[in-house]
């Protein structure tokens, strides 16, 4: 059996499990156009160090459901980057938007992206100082911004309300509270003020326990 697994090509037994688990993942009674969110991320096999290097597996993870759909593993003298087209080749990106850290946010991966029919969300640091300036002079203001939609009461109205979320993206804003001035206290509400009582024996004879109220200052 071991020598059977060896001789099994990685990549392939990923691609087949990932497909099966996309498929089983994948809830049937939800709208056509509603999106899904698929994170991109790699992470270090922990006790697989080997001749100094440790295997690196880049994957690709359902926000939903948590589950990896598809997997790839980093070559050791080399980085994410070149493993991200591979990673979602297989995988139909319609209706998905793909969220990635910043080491992803290259040119060839967003084209890559939208040539497959997805969308993406990716992270914008200050290293890429050109491209957060065409950040700032895109057009915030004219975006349309929506109230968030009130939090249902229980854990049943939430589940179902899930299924009634808007699909298109939106900028949500929620209503700034009122800011309160702050009151100086009278001295008769500092003295009202009372600290936790203090447990003392009232007698030895007795051996009974009295509370002593002490007052805040």
């Amino acid at each position: 059996m071991g020598r059977l697994l060896a001789r099994l090509d990685g990549d392939t037994v990923d691609d087949a499990v990932g497909a099966w688990l996309a498929r089983r993942a994948t809830d049937p009674v939800d709208e056509p156009d509603r999106l899904t969110g698929l994170a991109v991320d790699g992470k270090t096999v922990r006790g697989s160090r080997t001749d100094g290097h440790a295997v690196h597996l880049l994957a690709a993870t359902l926000h939903g459901s948590q589950t990896v759909i598809a997997q790839r593993q980093v070559a050791a003298k080399s980085n994410e980057i070149p493993a991200f087209a591979p990673l979602l080749e297989h995988l139909d990106l319609r209706g998905v938007v793909v969220t990635a850290d910043a080491m992803h946010t290259q040119r060839e991966h967003a084209h890559h992206i939208i040539a497959a029919g997805g969308r993406y969300l990716l992270v914008v640091k200050g290293n890429q100082k050109k491209l957060r300036k065409q950040i700032k002079r895109l057009p915030w203001s004219e975006i349309q911004c929506l109230a968030a939609p009130p939090q249902p009461a229980t854990a049943d109205a939430r589940s179902a309300g899930s299924r009634c979320a808007p699909s298109r993206p939106a900028c949500v804003s929620r209503p700034a509270r009122p800011r309160r001035r702050p009151s100086t206290p009278s001295p008769a509400s500092a003295l009202s003020k009372q600290a936790p009582p203090v447990w003392a024996n009232s007698s030895r004879t007795t051996g009974r326990w009295k509370p002593c109220t002490t007052c805040a200052t």
